[in-house]
């Protein structure tokens, strides 16, 4: 994805999406979360525990996916050997991007 498409959808998405769930949230979960008139003072409250967990939730998301090897295999997308030197990775580097 894009360097822009991606800070496009940070700064939209958690929002579109909070604003989404939170009603489900609060009739699902009324002691965490206890239903408030939409601009109260704990309708915000609420709207930042949830974009809070979001966001939390979509980072631990994207490091697992990177720590436990559930991503792409750069060494694949590259075209070379695990085993690859320092040279070989720069030159497949070099020829993916022109």
């Amino acid at each position: 994805m894009s360097p822009i498409a991606s800070s496009l959808l940070w700064y939209f998405l958690p929002t579109q999406l909070t604003q989404a769930a939170l009603p489900y949230l609060s009739s699902a979960l009324p002691a965490l979360l206890p239903p408030a008139a939409k601009g109260s003072p704990g309708y915000v409250s609420n709207f930042r525990k949830v974009y809070t967990a979001l966001v939390i939730g979509y980072v631990l998301w994207t490091f697992a996916q990177t720590d436990l090897g559930w991503g792409e295999d750069m060494y694949a997308l590259l075209g070379v050997d695990r085993s690859a030197g320092d040279d070989s990775l720069r030159k497949a580097f070099r020829t993916m991007w022109v």
